[in-house]
């Protein structure tokens, strides 16, 4: 049986008490390691990149900045070096960073999409993260990749005016890129992809940032 640990979920456990908790059920391995850690705020998405050097938005911009590179770049090469040892006792040796397609350069240019710049840039410097730990883990057999999980509905609330307007404006931007985009898709949905994209990847996509669907289509 295929064995899966999944960080991100807040339960008060440091890294270390985590991956030896993971090895107390599993036997000292790990098959496939997923960090779904990540840190968006709520102050500066709306931004545009140059308002962000106003005097009334630099303090929240530096703020923004600094969780996000503690969690979705420092926090990834952590957990990734924790349970490493774990991993190359596995026998699948993957490790999986849910990244977005808002760190994709290609996709940012096509799509016209301006706003998240800090959520966004933070993810870029995580994809180039994975791909450093893949050059150097390639002689161990171990692949490591950024995974987008699509347009996913996350709320778990009634959405506001604000929210639905903004949800819209997305959307119209999303489907000059792609006009088969509907909508966000359900986290059901999103898991189901996602899983059976991380059970059927080869090496060739180490390094590498891929869609829930395996490749470049991110919704």
């Amino acid at each position: 049986m295929v064995s899966y640990a999944v960080t991100g979920a807040s339960r008060g456990l440091g890294l270390q008490e985590a991956a030896q908790k993971v090895a107390s059920v599993t036997g000292g391995s790990l098959d496939v390691l997923i960090n779904n850690g990540a840190y968006l705020d709520v102050e500066t998405p709306a931004l545009l990149p140059t308002a962000l050097s106003a005097p009334e938005n630099v303090e929240k911009v530096h703020k923004a900045f600094h969780k996000g590179v503690d969690t979705n770049v420092l926090g990834a090469i952590h957990v990734t070096n924790t349970f490493l040892p774990l991993i190359l006792k596995g026998t699948q040796k993957k490790i999986v960073h849910i990244s977005t397609a808002m760190g994709d350069t290609a996709w940012v240019t096509k799509a016209g999409v301006w706003g998240g710049l800090t959520y966004s840039a933070t993810k870029a410097m995580l994809n180039l993260v994975v791909a450093k730990f893949a050059v150097e883990l390639e002689g161990q057999g171990v692949l490591i990749f950024s995974l987008s999980p699509g347009w996913v509905d996350t709320d778990d609330f009634e959405p506001t005016p604000e929210a639905k307007a903004a949800e819209g404006y997305l959307l119209s931007l999303f489907q000059k890129y792609d006009p088969t985009v509907k909508g966000r898709i359900t986290p059901e949905v999103s898991v189901r992809d996602q899983l059976e994209t991380i059970g059927k990847v080869t090496t060739e996509v180490s390094g590498r940032m891929i869609s829930q669907h395996g490749n470049e289509n991110w919704f």
